[in-house]
């Protein structure tokens, strides 16, 4: 998931915490995150130095869904806000990817907590 204060994302998330409706959150489930100015620096980084293939440009690390919204959350300025837990699967879903490919250098490399902690408010 691609995360910047104006994504689609994190303008719906908004919206729903500022008329405090809850946020669903999936236990569970596991992801590799980003963010929009974060993955442009990537981008970037990968044209100027014509690099070329399949290229996994997420966070180095899998974060669970429920880690991260309680961490974009407070980031948004929302600590208190409504969750609601959900289970989709009976087993832990994983939609983290890692790269195989190590063609950055590694101040372009993010955590999932840099990841949020980069997006501007």
């Amino acid at each position: 998931m691609v995360y910047g204060i104006e994504s689609p994302r994190v303008t719906e998330i908004l919206a729903g915490l500022k008329k405090g409706a809850p946020l669903i959150i999936y236990r569970d489930y596991y992801i590799s995150i980003h963010s929009d100015v974060l993955l442009a620096k990537q981008l970037a980084y990968l044209a100027d130095n014509d690099i070329e293939g399949i290229l996994h440009l997420g966070s180095h690390d899998v974060i669970g869904h429920d880690e991260a919204m309680a961490m974009l959350t407070k980031k948004l300025g929302h600590e208190k806000a409504v969750l609601k837990y959900d289970r989709i699967w009976e087993q832990p879903y994983y939609l983290g990817l890692k790269s195989e490919r190590n063609v950055l250098p590694i101040d372009l490399l993010f955590s999932s907590e840099q990841i949020i902690d980069s997006i501007e408010t």
